[in-house]
């Protein structure tokens, strides 16, 4: 069995956490109200709330692996659509 190197332990310690934090702002994601105003609101002639629960999609598939290509098409799709800020700002 192969030792890993100090440098493959702290790219894993690296990753555990950046998942760790992902999953943190996905549950603070779940636990806030969509703005009631921004419901019906289209963006790059999509529904907004369709962009959120993609975009939702696509960052939950990442604490699985990497993204394929057509996921990561998907969400840098959706990335480009959603303006920064939030309309119920």
């Amino acid at each position: 069995m192969l030792e890993e190197t100090e440098q493959e332990k702290t790219e894993q310690e690296e990753t555990a956490q950046q998942l760790d934090t992902l999953s943190r702002m996905m549950a603070q994601h779940l636990a806030t109200p969509f703005p009631p105003n921004a419901r019906g609101l289209d963006i790059a002639d999509e529904d907004l709330v369709l962009l959120d629960a993609n975009a939702y999609g696509y960052i939950s598939g990442v604490r699985d692996g990497p993204l394929d290509e057509q996921r990561r098409a998907g969400l840098l799709r959706v990335a480009a659509a959603i303006p920064e800020g939030s309309p119920g700002d």
